[in-house]
């Protein structure tokens, strides 16, 4: 049964506008080091980056139809590849347990300067 569905869409200029500030709030307060890691293997950081933004947005949005009453840490919410390239999603297991989550589905796209990801959660 589906719990819940998100969607979001993130503009590449701005994820690149925040990652040029000095503090590197926004790279180390968003993403895990796994996350970032890899970002750093990429020839367009900016553009990865951008997409596991707007999945971690996607899967907040997806997450806050079960009635979640928390703030969310977005390191807890982890945008990662298979092998195949295909994205998935690998939660905190606080969520997985006290939610009762079965599956994650995320589609990522990107056109010209824009990322959208799309979550549903079962």
């Amino acid at each position: 049964m589906i719990r819940g569905i998100g969607v979001d869409m993130c503009d590449v200029n701005e994820v690149k506008r925040l990652l040029s500030l000095k503090d590197n709030a926004f790279l180390n307060h968003t993403f895990t080091q796994s996350e970032i890691n890899i970002s750093e293997t990429k020839d367009n950081q900016c553009e990865y980056l951008a997409s596991r933004f707007a999945g971690k947005e996607a899967t907040f949005k997806a997450l806050s139809t079960l009635h979640l009453n928390q703030i969310i840490d977005f390191r807890k919410i982890e945008i990662l590849n298979h092998l195949d390239g295909r994205p998935y999603v690998n939660l905190d297991s606080l969520f997985i347990n006290n939610l009762s989550i079965q599956n994650v589905f995320i589609s990522i796209s990107h056109e010209s300067h824009y990322v959208i990801a799309m979550v549903m959660i079962e």
